[in-house]
């Protein structure tokens, strides 16, 4: 890859999936461009129109690396994600003590925490005081390498003495019960220096039902273990295995089914809050979206964000993934899809087809009447993001009104910004929308007037 976007990317200060979506995205145009089905391309035609969305949200942010995030002892979740448990996690929380090393970086697996769909692993990563030294010649006397990721399940290549990894460290794959799982879109992590050469790191998977089926308790593997110091990639010794339970936190778990609330924010396509799942941890929300009428030539499906607001109009921190994505041909044929986020199917051409997605919307213990708003991004050609709508929530009712929104609260063409923005993008990426505004989209730009990613990573 080219140095000025290595550069870029390794500034940004926005969670850990933009960057790891930009360094995948990149890769997949090196491959192939796009993949391909019996010849013929489908996936960049609808993902052309959300890159640039997911460039501009990333680079906006283009500040000084490092902030502040969640350790054990200020509470478990990668808040930088939106993602927040109750205070009470401690006494969902399991300890542990595994431990591996490489090169003078040590790695420990110190507790886990999980929920109804989520793991929680924290490690805390030490670095050699000969390492440090190492990384510090020729540097001034504060400066000190930071740590880039801490990977697993992603084998260390070499060519011509360099180490490195196909993914950066994104940890997208994870083994569950000895099956290899690929999780691209549900992770979330946050780093923490605690020390001279320490992090604490905490990553996160959401593990929804259709990876789970039903099961309180796993066994996970985390292999391929690696740490990365700056452009360095230290392979570790061995890895981690541990058997993960769910079942203290589900057995207080309440599930609310909504009664019926379809939405249709165009024709041809409806959503749904099907369910909320209140654990002692979260409140989790699930929504179903249809599309029918799909087509191979035009595939317009929705990629939404959401906040979760309480009874008092306070926002809260919010984690949103799509975590399960089929189609149903016109033919009844049914094909679900391994990877949530892309729609890359296998039949060169249909008509007539159904899409159906779904996601989960999750934020720290919610009672009573709430509002969840949806917030859909766009080039127009400028980033724009529009609140599309808002369904209210009584969670003790079960009942669900949407109404439909479609306010443009951020226009990066015209610079008009609603105060709603500011609050979403505070809860979002952990600092303040006022730091940041102005300052340019290179990558943007350059992929709007046709830029090749391919000679760039070569």
């Amino acid at each position: 890859m080219g140095r000025k976007y290595c550069d870029m990317i390794s500034k940004i200060k926005a969670e850990d999936g933009f960057k790891r979506d930009l360094v995948v995205l990149m890769e997949e145009k090196r491959q192939a461009q796009t993949r391909r089905s019996n010849g013929r391309y489908f996936s960049m035609k609808q993902n052309r129109k959300k890159w640039p969305a997911l460039v501009a949200a990333a680079l906006a942010v283009l500040t000084c690396t490092g902030a502040a995030l969640a350790v054990l002892y200020t509470g478990f979740g990668a808040k930088n994600d939106g993602v927040q448990f109750s205070d009470n996690y401690p006494q969902y929380l399991e300890k542990l003590d595994q431990r591996t090393a490489g090169d003078g970086v040590q790695v420990a697996l110190e507790s886990y925490l999980c929920d109804e769909g989520f793991l929680d692993l924290q490690f805390r990563v030490k670095i050699g005081e000969e390492k440090l030294e190492a990384f510090r010649e020729g540097k001034d006397a504060n400066w000190e390498e930071p740590l880039t990721y801490l990977s697993f399940n992603d084998p260390v290549m070499e060519k011509n003495g360099v180490r490195s990894l196909r993914l950066g460290g994104a940890n997208y794959t994870l083994n569950i019960d000895g099956q290899d799982i690929w999780l691209r879109g549900r992770t979330a992590r946050s780093v923490e220096k605690v020390g001279v050469g320490e992090y604490v790191v905490q990553q996160m998977w959401f593990l929804g039902e259709d990876v789970l089926e039903g099961k309180d308790e796993f066994r996970i593997s985390l292999k391929d273990v690696a740490v990365g110091l700056g452009e360095d990639c230290i392979p570790m010794e061995g890895g981690f295995d541990l058997t993960v339970s769910k079942a203290k936190a589900a057995a207080s778990t309440v599930t609310v089914e909504m009664k019926d609330n379809v939405w249709s924010p165009r024709e041809g396509v409806t959503k749904t809050v099907e369910k909320v799942s209140q654990t002692p941890l979260q409140t989790i929300f699930r929504i179903r979206s249809v599309y029918t009428g799909i087509s191979s030539e035009e595939m317009n499906i929705d990629s939404w964000d959401y906040l979760v607001y309480d009874a008092a109009g306070q926002a809260r921190a919010t984690y949103s993934a799509r975590v399960a994505a089929e189609i149903t041909y016109a033919d009844g044929t049914v094909e679900r899809l391994a990877e949530p986020g892309e729609y890359d199917l296998s039949r060169s051409s249909f008509e007539g087809a159904t899409f159906i997605t779904e996601e989960i919307v999750a934020v720290a213990p919610m009672e009573g009447a709430v509002a969840l708003r949806a917030y859909e991004s766009e080039y127009a050609p400028d980033y724009r993001m529009t609140v599309a709508a808002e369904y209210r929530i009584d969670l003790s009712a079960g009942t669900v009104e949407a109404e439909t929104v479609n306010a443009v609260i951020y226009d990066a063409g015209t610079g008009e910004m609603d105060n709603e923005y500011g609050v979403y993008y505070k809860l979002r990426y952990g600092q303040d929308v006022s730091e940041v505004l102005g300052i340019r989209d290179p990558l943007g730009e350059w992929w709007l007037e046709g830029g090749d990613l391919s000679s760039e990573l070569d």
